[in-house]
């Protein structure tokens, strides 16, 4: 692959966090042949300033979906509503992607909305079979529960991707018999993560992503 067609998997670029430093962040990246950014959507707020940075940067890939993290702080009603948001968001062909869509199960993260989070990401998988979306998948410490709602409901048609793949050679096996692509970040730098970098000997360049 030449440096002229790396593309990032995934970024939070509408990240309110970045400031003024967000014109570096697209900018810079260019120098090193990195001409596209497929985004991770959050909540709606972030969909919003997902649009807005991409009527600047064309290289924004624009990608909705609700987060674990946003499904756990908010209430039945409002994740509902969200739900119906996006479903009218992925009608535009604009919109590349659903995601993210999960499970985070940490108990910081999930605070006691484990059924919640799991309603929302059956109802994304069916808007992701409907839409005709590839999905960005988030999964922590929840790979036994992703297992089983795939067996259940099976994937939509559309490939997806497990975003930030930390886990075993056996987890990485499933994911890629399930078609899904794996793409690793800044995990697969620590010296000490033997596990995750048995599982990277074993992914086809032709389903490994970087992020």
């Amino acid at each position: 692959m030449s440096m002229a067609n790396w593309v990032d998997s995934h970024s939070h670029l509408a990240d309110l966090r970045w400031g003024d430093e967000i014109i570096n962040v697209i900018e810079e990246p260019r120098l090193l042949g990195i001409y596209f950014h497929l985004q991770g959507g959050v909540s709606p707020d972030d969909w919003t300033r997902q649009r807005i940075l991409k009527s600047r940067y064309p290289e924004i890939g624009l990608c909705m979906g609700l987060h674990p993290y946003f499904v756990s702080e908010k209430s039945d009603a409002e994740v509902e509503t969200a739900l119906n948001h996006l479903a009218r968001e992925l009608l535009d062909p604009e919109v590349l992607a659903i995601g993210e869509i999960g499970l985070d199960l940490r108990p910081h993260i999930v605070k006691g909305k484990f059924d919640q989070q799991m309603d929302a990401f059956v109802t994304q998988l069916e808007l992701a079979h409907f839409a005709q979306k590839p999905q960005v998948y988030h999964f922590v410490q929840a790979f036994d529960e992703a297992k089983k709602i795939f067996e259940h409901f099976g994937l939509p048609t559309q490939r997806g991707m497990v975003h930030a793949f930390n886990g075993s050679l056996q987890q990485a096996e499933y994911y890629l018999q399930k078609k899904l692509f794996l793409s690793i970040g800044g995990a697969c730098c620590r010296s000490d993560n033997l596990r995750l970098h048995q599982a990277i000997q074993i992914i086809p360049l032709t389903e490994l992503l970087i992020e």
